[in-house]
């Protein structure tokens, strides 16, 4: 079979997705100080970083703010801090840090997604 033979599925499934991904814009993540880790390694990476901020990476970000973090406990501290969303929206293309985190989340899916979807169709070639 031709990659372009399952293209009608493909085509049902992404629009399936874009749906369920209207749906998450409108969720909000809630992080606990245990998914730090994640934040800076899975959602605020690089790429995203470059992309939506001033800064090149997630470290750049927070070096270059007011705040103080030494723990995780204190950076979900300063996270419901307004000062913070202040310099989110400052720094960022986001009004709060919760708007940039959504986005994050719904960024790494859609790239979970297209990567996924490029090894089968390599796989149907």
């Amino acid at each position: 079979m031709k990659a372009e033979d399952h293209e009608p599925e493909i085509k049902k499934r992404l629009h399936k997705l874009q749906k369920n991904f209207e749906n998450v814009k409108k969720d909000e993540f809630k992080l606990s100080p245990i998914n730090i880790e994640f934040i800076k390694n899975r959602l605020l990476i690089p790429d995203f970083m470059m992309k939506y901020t001033n800064f090149s990476d997630f470290n750049e970000m927070i070096n270059s703010s007011e705040f103080t973090i030494l723990n995780e406990f204190e950076f979900e501290k300063i996270t419901l801090d307004s000062k913070w969303d202040l310099y989110i929206a400052k720094t960022t293309s986001f009004n709060s840090w919760q708007e940039m985190i959504n986005q994050a989340v719904l960024d790494n899916a859609i790239g979970k997604f297209k990567n996924g979807i490029e090894k089968k169709i390599k796989r149907l070639s």
